[in-house]
């Protein structure tokens, strides 16, 4: 589900404004398309609302979310899921580093050097907040006594829930 919601998330991206229309068409899975479909409307109800997923992540917009419910299709009676096993299977094929053509490898290489979202890896994650912090100020010594208040009050709060690791 984390791949369609990324899915959904760049359609609404690529609209572009909110009138546009769009079918998005989804290969016919029952073990997921009740989810897909719940997921869909979900997103189409939200569109008004921008969510921040955190420092250093993008702003989830659902804004252009088509009014359209999805259209469920065999793979095989659609171009378009068609193109998509293709991609499945040639990034697929380049994980497990096997042999890609020429076409093929430049395929790959187009689209990780192009993405419009970044990878939500660990090490992605760290290297965007190493950036955003770099970015923030030194903090005053008011500021350092503040947060040294916080931590003691949380920690203060923390302690009487502490279990002891050593048996009495």
């Amino acid at each position: 589900m984390i791949g369609f919601q990324s899915v959904l998330h760049g359609i609404c991206s690529r609209l572009g404004a909110p009138e546009r229309k769009a079918s998005i068409i989804v290969d016919q899975q029952s073990q997921f398309n009740t989810t897909q479909r719940e997921l869909n409307e979900f997103y189409y109800q939200i569109r008004d609302m921008p969510w921040e997923l955190g420092p250093g992540l993008p702003v989830m917009n659902m804004k252009n979310m088509p009014a359209e419910p999805l259209v469920f299709q065999s793979g095989t009676k659609s171009a378009g899921l068609e193109l998509v096993d293709i991609y499945l299977w040639t990034f697929k094929r380049f994980m497990e580093d096997k042999a890609l053509t020429k076409p093929l490898s430049r395929l790959v290489y187009t689209n990780l050097k192009t993405a419009r979202t970044n990878s939500v890896s660990i090490q992605s994650v760290a290297s965007r907040f190493k950036e955003l912090l770099g970015k923030l100020p030194v903090p005053s010594a008011e500021i350092m006594r503040q947060a040294q208040e916080l931590r003691d009050f949380d920690e203060a709060r923390r302690m009487p829930y502490v279990v002891s690791g050593s048996p009495d």
